[in-house]
């Protein structure tokens, strides 16, 4: 019996892995079957995260989101503790008051993430306004007198690197309940859904000067696969260094299906 059971286990490998490639295809045509946004996005929201040899069709780019608070650095920090997850925020996403109380345990508080729905608005009112508080800030420190030559070019690069290379991407909402959100903003299309994970503050998060009782842990989908023949326009390029402020070299059109899940649909070198 168990000779005929080994004889028998190619055709049982086989139809296994048909029935999970069927799951898999149907999972990718539904959630393709109805876009729920189509977006246009740069380098300077999609950065080069590659893991893959010439040999290899993995290619992705990371998601590169932001959120709005109002503290500027000298450097584009990508700030995941925006004013508006506030603790009457936190409430109304299902945190209790002891979950938003002060802890030192980072993993607890973790653990106590939720996932929600995610409204993420592309170069839109977040942006300009960061866009503004980074001026502004720029004459503040300019006001002092008290800049060296190294702390002015500092500066200089702040707002160059705002300018032209930071991502444009802001998380700006969260709820519940998918529908309500939508309708929060009915006619912006340039505001996509996603998921997400928000977690309660820690005591050490480094967020003193923002009114966030939480923040933004994670999208569930960062990692943007990019397929071939798509890839190879930008399998050419290097990642540009830390302390370089490029202009962005390629443009990715992606839309979102009903299962807010992305995919990419054109890639463009810019010249």
């Amino acid at each position: 019996m168990i000779d005929k059971f080994v004889s028998k286990l190619p055709l049982i490998l086989m139809g296994f892995i048909v029935v999970i490639n069927g799951i898999v295809i149907g999972k990718v045509m539904y959630n393709r079957s109805s876009e729920t946004a189509s977006v246009v996005l740069t380098e300077r929201e999609l950065v080069l995260s590659r893991h893959a040899n010439a040999e290899n069709s993995g290619f992705s780019l990371r998601l590169n989101f932001r959120t709005l608070d109002s503290e500027v650095k000298h450097y584009v920090g990508a700030s995941h503790y925006p004013d508006w997850l506030d603790k009457p925020k936190m409430l109304a996403l299902g945190f209790s008051a002891d979950d938003l109380e002060v802890s030192e345990d980072q993993e607890y508080k973790r653990k106590l993430g939720k996932q929600v729905y995610l409204a993420v608005e592309y170069d839109g009112d977040a942006y300009q306004r960061m866009v503004r508080q980074v001026a502004n800030w720029y004459t503040q420190q300019m006001e002092q007198g008290e800049n060296s030559e190294n702390d002015t070019q500092r500066a200089l690069k702040r707002v160059k690197r705002e300018n032209i290379q930071a991502s444009r991407l802001f998380v700006i909402d969260a709820d519940l309940d998918l529908d309500v959100l939508m309708q929060k903003y009915p006619s912006q299309n340039n505001i996509f859904w996603v998921r997400g994970i928000i977690s309660p503050l820690n005591s050490w998060d480094g967020a003193k000067n923002t009114k966030a009782a939480g923040y933004i842990d994670s999208l569930s989908i960062s990692q943007i696969h990019i397929p071939k023949p798509l890839n190879q326009k930008l399998r050419q390029l290097e990642r540009v260094k830390f302390n370089e402020i490029n202009s962005p070299r390629y443009e990715i059109e992606l839309k979102y299906g009903k299962n807010l899940e992305p995919w990419v649909t054109d890639v463009t070198l810019i010249d």
